[in-house]
């Protein structure tokens, strides 16, 4: 019986706190429409957030704009929420007659500092914004820089063969190194960390059956450099194998160390350790 009687005056409550409600309780306002000829500009989702640069690199983030049609130019305003790092930020987009992709640069502030991040936030505005539609990004864009830890390395095979060079290795975390145009191929070398054992992604190889070999898919390798004078002997063809190659990176002075198959333009050849020294 109570249980019933307490059921009952819960209910009575719930009825009673239901009609005291009206409709001026309800504060909601329908957005404003969007218009018949917008064209759904937004950045698109394929966008890096988040850069990270080596000392020597340009501090400029390339953003892709999208809309929805190619007919006509068009220009979007974009607003500035904040800038207190002091980014130069565009202000505006622009489509060609023809184009439905664009681009916008966003250029770091002066004197950065190494491991401090820096970032901005804008947005795109005007009739030509669609918040109500899902698309492939938005209107809004959030980023940052930071110039990560970089080391002017040495680079050098076991018997000094070619001598040395040097190449900037980009610490990208604690356990993974970037180095771009590797040996003055135009292609980036990742090195992934795991205790003393290495592996390795990026555009300058493919990754095949406990080796990594420096080419395409196709097996066409890419030739490697000591020098920027491409009439110097050269690299032709380098497969390192993954189980011989090491990271020893609480060495007195660190070190990743390859080891492989080496062919050369002056015809010489052999197994050879490769030195990467930081």
């Amino acid at each position: 019986m109570k249980i019933r009687h307490i059921y009952f005056a819960a209910l009575a409550l719930a009825v009673s706190f239901m009609a005291s409600c009206s409709d001026d309780d309800v504060n909601y306002s329908p957005g404003e429409p969007v218009s018949a000829d917008c064209q759904q500009v937004h950045f698109t989702a394929d966008n890096d957030t988040s850069l990270l640069l080596g000392a020597s690199d340009d501090p400029v983030m390339t953003l892709t704009v999208k809309r929805n049609t190619t007919v006509g130019a068009l220009e979007v305003p974009i607003n500035v929420m904040d800038n207190e790092d002091g980014f130069t930020l565009p202000d505006k987009v622009v489509f060609a007659d023809g184009e439905s992709t664009t681009t916008v640069e966003v250029t770091g502030p002066e004197g950065m500092e190494t491991n401090v991040p820096y970032s901005f936030r804008m947005e795109l505005t005007g009739e030509h914004i669609d918040p109500y539609t899902q698309l492939d990004g938005t209107a809004r864009f959030f980023g940052s820089m930071t110039i990560a830890t970089t080391y002017e390395a040495t680079v050098y095979f076991g018997n000094y063969k070619l001598g040395s060079c040097k190449q900037e290795v980009v610490q990208l975390s604690t356990t993974q190194y970037r180095i771009s145009n590797f040996l003055h191929s135009g292609k980036t070398l990742i090195i992934n960390v795991s205790g003393t054992n290495v592996s390795f992604a990026g555009d300058c190889g493919v990754s095949l059956s406990g080796y990594w070999r420096f080419s395409d898919e196709a097996e066409n390798y890419f030739p490697l450099y000591f020098s920027e004078d491409t009439s110097d002997t050269y690299i032709t063809d380098l497969a390192v194998y993954i189980s011989y190659c090491h990271a020893r990176l609480t060495a007195a002075t660190p070190y990743f160390q390859l080891y492989g198959w080496v062919g050369f333009s002056d015809g010489d050849s052999g197994w050879l350790y490769l030195y990467i020294s930081l």
